[in-house]
This record gives structure tokens, sequence and C-alpha cells, in this order.
């Protein structure tokens, strides 16, 4: 059992960490008119949903949908605007504004502060207690975060790329939020997981006529949607789901954040322009000590670690 546990969370890694790499280059390969962050978020979801939903389908699921009510669906609904709308909004965002900047890196590692920021959002939504030590461990993970932004020099009193800063930590907390608000019930993972995405769908396509740029992905571009739609959304959910029924939530959970390590290897592969500052990793190793011994609360089965 352990084996399989290390092969689900294995690809699983392995997938997540490639999925911030691939968007980067999703919006910025074509040599015109780059694909927009919105397009991309559409076409993403688009394709998420449409296969996790034959998967529902051939797997029998789809009378599970009659087992919600109303306000279960308000609630997956409500939690879904940050997890699958806000909070890939705000990562596409900063991404696309990273790449010109060489600043990649700096965008993705931020985003790991969405540990600390779960952690955070369930103290404040759910009035779960707040321990000394997981209040040290988050001041921490922040002391990291600083790191990165700073690249070494503590002299500066402004961050280098504050718009592209903030939108990573943006990111960060709408995830953070939307972990603590899945905790309040359990739903089955896989229905759940399709309502979450659809209503990052909706929203995306209610947005996408107002927003500027070229919006519909060519050539390459649909492998990119579909790599980080499908092959690292619901595949790497799925891998999640399997990983957490026989490994548990301890155990998965901290080699999940693996992934953080295997970005740097797509980076270097997909972005080779792409500066990888000592600092950043060394600042991406103190926010990952501060949520390793933080020991946020224990994922639930339809709440997800995020792709990046």
């Amino acid at each position: 059992m352990l084996t399989r546990v290390l092969v689900y969370t294995l690809i699983m890694v392995v997938l997540w960490g490639s999925h911030s790499p691939v968007a980067t280059l999703t919006m910025t390969a074509h040599g015109g008119t780059p694909l927009s962050q919105h397009g991309l978020l559409f076409f993403k979801l688009l394709f998420a949903a449409a296969c996790l939903f034959v998967i529902i389908l051939c797997t029998g699921r789809l009378r599970e949908f009659r087992k919600y009510t109303w306000r279960d669906v308000r609630s997956l609904a409500f939690a879904g605007v940050f997890g699958y709308f806000l909070y890939y909004f705000f990562l596409f965002g900063a991404l696309r504004r990273a790449e010109p900047e060489k600043a990649v890196t700096e965008a993705i590692f931020l985003n790991y502060l969405f540990p600390t920021c779960t952690l955070l959002a369930s103290a404040a939504i759910l009035r779960e207690r707040l321990t000394v030590r997981s209040v040290v461990c988050a001041v921490v993970s922040l002391a990291g975060a600083c790191v990165v932004v700073c690249g070494g020099d503590f002299t500066r009193l402004t961050p280098r790329h504050p718009v592209i800063d903030l939108m990573a930590v943006a990111a960060a907390v709408s995830w953070g939020v939307f972990s603590a608000l899945g905790r309040r019930r359990t739903y089955e993972p896989l229905t759940g997981l399709f309502l979450f995405i659809l209503t990052g769908l909706v929203l995306a396509g209610c947005v996408l006529p107002f927003a500027g740029g070229r919006h519909v992905p060519v050539g390459w571009e649909f492998y990119g949607a579909f790599h980080v739609g499908f092959i690292c959304n619901t595949v790497g959910v799925m891998l999640w789901f399997l990983a957490l029924k026989e490994g548990g939530a301890s155990l998965v959970g901290n080699l999940s954040l693996l992934a953080a390590f295997v970005n740097l290897v797509f980076i270097r592969l997909l972005l080779p322009d792409q500066a990888i500052s000592p600092w950043a990793v060394a600042g991406l190793a103190v926010i990952l000590l501060g949520v390793l011994f933080s020991r946020p609360p224990a994922p639930r089965p339809a709440e997800t670690s995020p792709p990046a």
C-alpha cells in the first residue's frame, strides 16, 4: 500500500510542479499576440469540467448530484468563487506579468504561502484555535516570503515587483479561504470538485467578453490549456484523492510540498531565461519549513492542494 501511495503522490507532484511553468509558457510562447490570462483561465476550466464530467458519467456518479440540496450547491459555488476563479485569476495574472520581468520564480514561490493562508483562514472563518506553535510557524513562513520578495537585499524598503507579488499572495489567500470554506461540509469528491470547477468556468465566461487581449488558443496553446486543465487539475486531483484514501492526510500533504521544488526543474526546462535566485530558493525553503512544522488542518477528501 505504501508503494502505491508513493507512486500516486510522486506522479501528482510532477503534474502539479509542471502547472505554473506550462501556464506561463502557454501565455507567452506565441510569436504574435499572446494568449490572455482570461483566455487560459476559461479554457483550462472548460477542459477540466468537460473531462471530469465524462469521468463522472463513466463511473456511475451522475446520481450523486441528486443528493445535493440547493443549500449545498450555494455553499459549493461560494467556495468555488475563491478556489476556482479568484485563485487562478490572480495566479495567471501574476505569471503573465512576471514573465517579461523575469520574475516567474518569485511569483510561483510566493504562491506557496497557501498552507499558511489556509491555517489563518480556518481560524478566522471556522474559529479554529491558533496555537503558539502555529503562530510562530506562520511568522516563519511570512519571513520566508520576505526573503523571496527582497531577493536577499534586506535594505530595500519596497518589493522589486509589487504588483506581481501582491497578485501571487492574493492567489494564496484565495486558496486559503477556499480550503477553509471547503472544511465546513464533506461532499462526494468528484461531483463536489465538478461544481467547484463549474462555478469558476461560469465566472470566467462572464468576464471574458469584457477583458482585453486574445482569448482563443491557437496551436500548442490548446495543449497548454488542456495540460493545466485536465492533466494537472483533474488527473492530479484524482491522484490526490487516491493517495489520501490510502496514505492519510499527514504523509500525502507533506509529500505534496515537493511540487514546489519540481517547479524549479520545469522552470529550467521550459523557461530557461527565467532567473532562479539562490535567495529565492532559500526563501521558499523557509516558507515550507514554517508549513511543515505548523501542522495545518488536515485536508478533507473534497479539498485539494493547488497544482502550482
